[in-house]
């Protein structure tokens, strides 16, 4: 920084004001410049030093025709050429590159080294420019490039092509480049209906387009060829033809017989489930038939049920490879897996009431809901073998959820419901600090209440009455504020339990886990699927403790009998 400001201050000497003389000052006043018009050129001269860098952007087109005629390296090459022409530096973290498979200009979302770039040129000060091979390689969007545009302007960035020449300064400039990338944006979707034409016109001569199969090559017509892999496959279809096998049992049978799976790279890797549903996705290529549709419309269709009628179903059309597997055994594939299917079907409109709240009394595991083929809807542990000896176990939802539900009586009868307001107003009125008020409050009830005794004996007038009242009314306000009121809102406590036991009673299953998750804290069960203790959210837990002391028979949310244990030890 001292090495280019110190040659910009020396070549502003001259101009500064000289000290000799007020009459050759006045002389020399066109030649000199006020000190804040030195500072000011000053920073501009230092700021032009400072931007003499520039950024390179590369991006890789799918390559058509068997040619690639602006490649990575090409425009690379291209690209700092221009920049050693104008002088700017470009180092390697001046060059982004989207260059890893095809990376459409039509977005931004799959374009991570066009969007790191437009922060360079946000945040770095001392860029100057950026530079392309063609408009094209930034952007085919004519709505992204001009938001490009603007960010550059706004930046003082310059945006340099070394295909096109253009000037955005001014109207004409900026009406040429606008013409560019309308062209450009034309280009690529020309491109793209022609790439969809030929693929279409491809699939109906019966040669598949797209990733190749496992287990086939392509020849110089681009047709599938059977390779070494052709037994895997085979293998693969037999083993999950014989039924009873999930897609990880065919894989680890695979891997034991020694079969490798091949990855994107070509290279040997174990089977996995996924590699195992990659071939029997694939079924209807490998038994010589190529789709129209999608690979999304390649699925295993209801009424289909043999491999012809499932080519029927898809509009597919026979290859001009030569099939790998016999239709007899894609036939018996098709009919494993439509059993498989039908044995996975989970009724979406099962609610697990117990789910939010039911634990292990053992580990503290909590239990999750899960559908079996033969054992139906259970609780299970979540995670196996994590140091619970019943981990293993399962345990009848509808066992469960009867018993909590049969057990859970919260319509309390209104003798109980005013039983519970007399305890909590006792406990209010033994408080020391509300002794004496009460007993204060008490004495001017009677002489209130004797008072009006002797108002309707004709000893006081109406108005000596009323006086006398309100004296008595406005000592007793202020003495009922100064009581401390009860130790919980006992009132919206009992409302709330009561439209608890309502949804309860007469609510759908989804309504009636909301009232369980917000009744119980936890429920813990032992190994024999038996609740062993519960546990109230805070809100509950001081009603049930005045429910037990003012009505020990009263009964248990848990169908046991008094005294209720494992609640008293809830609400402890």
């Amino acid at each position: 920084m001292v090495q280019r400001i110190v040659p910009a201050v020396v070549s502003l000497l001259p101009m500064l004001p000289s000290k000799k003389g007020k009459r050759r000052r006045q002389k020399n006043r066109s030649n000199q410049l006020s000190p804040r018009r030195l500072c000011d050129i000053l920073i501009s001269r230092c700021d032009m030093n400072q931007r003499r860098r520039a950024l390179v952007y590369i991006r890789k087109s799918m390559v058509r025709n068997r040619r690639d005629e602006i490649s990575p390296e090409r425009q690379l090459s291209n690209c700092m050429a221009v920049a050693q022409s104008h002088g700017w530096l470009v180092d390697e973290g001046d060059i982004y590159q989207d260059a890893e498979g095809h990376r459409s200009g039509r977005s931004e979302l799959h374009r991570p080294a066009w969007r790191a770039l437009k922060t360079r040129v946000i945040t770095d000060p001392s860029v100057a420019a950026v530079i392309v091979n063609s408009l094209d390689r930034s952007s085919r969007s004519p709505k992204d490039f001009f938001s490009f545009l603007d960010l550059i302007q706004t930046h003082e960035v310059e945006l340099v092509s070394v295909t096109e020449q253009f000037d955005t300064s001014s109207a004409i400039g900026k009406a040429f480049l606008a013409i560019l990338m309308v062209i450009a944006s034309l280009e690529s979707d020309l491109a793209s209906e022609r790439t969809s034409s030929t693929i279409d016109y491809l699939k109906s001569q019966g040669i598949h387009w797209g990733f190749t199969p496992y287990g086939y090559n392509r020849d110089d017509d681009t047709i599938l060829v059977p390779n070494g892999d052709t037994p895997a496959v085979v293998r693969c279809c037999e083993l999950y033809a014989q039924g009873g096998l999930s897609y990880l049992k065919v894989a680890r049978k695979l891997n034991a017989e020694g079969y490798r799976w091949r990855d994107k790279q070509g290279q040997p890797a174990p089977f996995s489930r996924y590699a195992v549903r990659s071939i029997l996705s694939n079924i209807m290529i490998y038994a010589g038939w190529v789709p129209i549709g999608r690979g999304k419309d390649m699925q295993i269709n209801d009424e289909a049920k043999t491999i012809a009628e499932l080519a029927f179903v898809t509009d597919a059309v026979e290859g001009k490879h030569e099939p790998i597997i016999t239709d007899e055994l894609a036939n018996r594939v098709l009919a494993t897996r439509h059993e498989r299917k039908a044995l996975g079907v989970r009724r979406d409109d099962y609610v697990y009431l117990l789910t939010p709240v039911l634990h292990c009394a053992t580990c503290g595991q909590p239990l999750r809901g899960k559908v079996g083929r033969r054992s139906g809807y259970t609780y299970c542990h979540r995670a196996r073998g994590k140091g619970c000896h019943h981990a293993d176990g399962t345990f009848s939802a509808e066992a469960l959820e009867g018993e909590v539900l049969q057990g859970l009586d919260l319509k309390l009868p209104p003798m109980t419901i005013a039983a519970i307001r007399e305890s909590v107003e006792s406990r209010m009125r033994s408080r020391p600090e509300n002794s004496a008020i009460q007993d204060t409050i008490d004495a001017l009830k009677k002489k209130r209440q004797r008072l009006r005794e002797l108002y309707l004996m004709g000893e006081y007038e109406k108005e000596d009455y009323l006086l006398l009242r309100s004296d008595i009314m406005r000592e007793l306000n202020g003495l009922e504020r100064k009581l401390t009121g009860p130790d919980y809102p006992v009132e919206s406590v009992l409302t709330r339990l009561d439209k608890l036991s309502d949804v309860l009673e007469r609510g759908k299953r989804g309504q009636q886990k909301k009232v369980l998750g917000m009744l119980f804290e936890s429920v813990s069960i032992d190994g024999e699927g038996t609740i062993k203790e519960v546990e109230l959210q805070k809100w509950a837990r001081p009603l049930f403790a005045d429910l037990f002391i003012v009505n020990g028979d009263h009964k248990c949310p848990q169908g046991n009998s008094n005294p209720c244990r494992r609640l008293e030890r809830a609400v402890s």
